[in-house]
């Protein structure tokens, strides 16, 4: 399947885990000698990690390239790592060539860069891993599905390929999903794409669509494409006129967080089927042909046609709780990453509010949870009852995520501040049992230590 319909899938079942994914067929050198392999991590259907073993994007050979390091220090760093087992980045911080932000900002690069490369993999493989719940990396994605998939679209299929895939469709009527649109409104799109969205009402083929577009038709290529992966629009073969995505937003207040309620359903009968685009397909035992980008994954003995009959109202309805599922929870993770970026930056404020509309949305997802009560901590201002409050929230937190190192990282601050030194030193060493490669537990247990 094409890489863009796996991460939809993915989505879909909110999968927390890993896949490995194989490109037979590359030259490309790798680190292993070994054909290029790459290793996605999910958090609830979000990528969230990835591990490469190609050369070029290893993270000294990526900055040799931006400019940031010579040769030199590239080679020094390598031999470094190899005799102190150490991570490039941490010693290129200690070689003074780095800061600490900038190493951060240059491994959420390198991520970036590690993922939007999978979509350019031609017949490639791939396999689900088990028991790969962990995620190994501290820098993290900072991207939702639906950004993941418009910047992997725009930067590793040209647009003049696109316009050819989409060329099955070309006859089809472009319906949007109005919710899932909004997502793509608030993207850095050029000017024409964006009025492009703004129009779709149903009423339109893709054809005259692109037609509309006399400046950059295959920037607004990349951009259907990439939302109809993601379910933001659909094809039907017969108009199928709905308010236009500019009156939408005007009638709810543009960029509100979709009500379950507002979420529509198409008309399984007129539905267009269209091949497969051929760019960037998996390979997979599951049954999945005949099933265009913006089509949900199917069983073997479900019918994909035109004139099907709809499915009984028990399945239509457990279909439509899946989508305002997922939906609720795309909307939770780009709220939840845009917390943690005002965390990063020190608005409180701004990352408490992010951070708590991102749990109502989610209320069982342990993280959300915890960075809710660590917020309240760091707000506290020394007031041991905003304290308690807070050690009572991230108690919850580490009942829905006790695997979770931040957890009780964070809960062993909440309890230092509360005097509780042996509590504190307990959850420390729990996260130190959790991540030992990582530096803070140990350090704060170190100096614990030495104030008692």
């Amino acid at each position: 399947m094409p890489f863009p319909r796996l991460l939809r899938q993915m989505a879909d079942t909110r999968s927390t885990g890993a896949i490995a994914i194989y490109h037979h067929d590359s030259d490309r050198k790798t680190t292993t000698g070994e054909a290029p392999k790459k290793v996605v991590y999910f958090r609830n259907g979000i990528p969230a990690y990835v591990e490469s073993n190609l050369v070029h994007e290893c993270l000294g050979h990526m900055l040799v390239r931006q400019g940031k390091i010579d040769r030199s220090i590239l080679e020094e760093s390598v031999k470094r790592m190899h005799s102190e087992k150490r991570k490039q980045g941490d010693i290129l911080v200690a070689l003074g060539v780095l800061s600490t932000a900038e190493l951060n900002e240059a491994l959420q690069e390198q991520l970036q860069r590690k993922l939007f490369d999978l979509f350019g993999w031609r017949h490639a493989s791939f396999h689900l891993l088990k028991n790969e719940s962990k995620l190994p990396g501290i820098i993290r994605l900072e991207m939702g599905l639906a950004e993941v998939i418009f910047e992997g679209v725009v930067r590793q299929i040209p647009p003049q390929r696109l316009l050819r895939l989409l060329e099955p469709h070309m006859t089809h009527y472009v319906v949007p999903n109005h919710q899932r649109a909004e997502v793509f409104l608030k993207m850095d799109l050029v000017d024409e794409a964006r009025d492009v969205v703004l129009k779709l009402n149903g009423s339109m083929t893709m054809s005259q669509v692109l037609r509309t577009a006399t400046k950059r038709p295959g920037a607004v290529a990349q951009l259907l494409y990439a939302m109809a992966t993601v379910e933001a629009l659909r094809f039907s073969l017969e108009p199928d006129q709905v308010a236009s995505v500019q009156d939408y937003l005007a009638e709810t207040q543009s960029f509100m967080v979709p009500s379950p309620e507002q979420e529509s359903t198409a008309p399984a009968s007129t539905t267009a089927e269209a091949p497969v685009p051929e760019y960037g397909s998996y390979a997979t035992t599951e049954v999945t042909s005949g099933e265009t980008p913006n089509q949900r994954t199917r069983s073997k003995n479900e019918s994909v046609t035109a004139n099907a009959d709809p499915a009984p109202a028990t399945e239509t309805t457990n279909t439509e709780q899946l989508d305002r599922e997922v939906e609720l929870t795309f909307q939770a993770e780009r709220l939840f990453r845009l917390g943690k970026r005002s965390l990063r930056n020190k608005e409180y404020d701004r990352a408490l509010l992010l951070f708590n509309q991102a749990h109502k949305l989610c209320p069982d997802e342990g993280e959300f949870m915890l960075y809710v009560g660590y917020l309240t901590h760091l707000m506290a201002d020394g007031k041991p009852k905003q304290n308690e409050k807070a050690k009572k929230i991230i108690e919850r937190a580490i009942e829905h995520a006790p695997h979770l190192y931040e957890a009780h990282l964070f809960y062993a601050r909440v309890l230092r501040s509360l005097a509780k030194d042996g509590n504190a030193k307990s959850a420390l060493q729990r996260a130190i049992a959790l991540e030992p490669q990582r530096s803070e537990a140990q350090e704060e247990l170190e100096d614990l230590d030495r104030d008692n």
